[in-house]
């Protein structure tokens, strides 16, 4: 899948030091990470990634991974007609409930959206984590 978008997008490497960082917002269908970097090396890098384990979302793997395409698919999809700054880096993660799977795809697009600008809102506020 080619990536339409102005800024990169890599995946998350270290979790444990993202976890330590990072904050959590619960919605219905997911748990959402962020962590908003202003370091001038990652300026306008997005990284992600997806999490959809046995015992959230399905034991089966065909179900789990239909998740992380329906939450990549819509990412992306949100992402396209998102406008996120150029001097933001943001790396976010998405651990993927069971209800995810029963989701209209206008709700999916809809809660990504939202919570992109909830994140966003939060780096304007200047939130720190201690």
């Amino acid at each position: 899948m080619q990536n339409q978008t102005n800024f990169l997008i890599e995946k998350i490497e270290n979790f444990s030091l993202f976890f330590e960082k990072a904050r959590k917002i619960k919605t219905n269908y997911f748990l959402f990470y962020f962590q908003v970097n202003n370091s001038l090396i990652d300026s306008s890098v997005l990284k992600y990634a997806i999490i959809s384990s046995k015992k959230g979302v399905h034991k089966r793997a065909v179900k789990r991974n239909k998740a992380r395409r329906r939450i990549r698919h819509a990412l992306f999809s949100v992402l396209k007609t998102f406008d996120l700054p150029s001097e933001i880096a943001l790396d976010i993660v998405f651990m993927a409930n069971r209800s995810v799977l029963s989701v209209t795809w206008e709700q999916l697009l809809e809660e990504i959206s939202l919570i992109l600008q909830k994140s966003l809102k939060e780096k304007e506020k200047g939130f720190e984590r201690k």
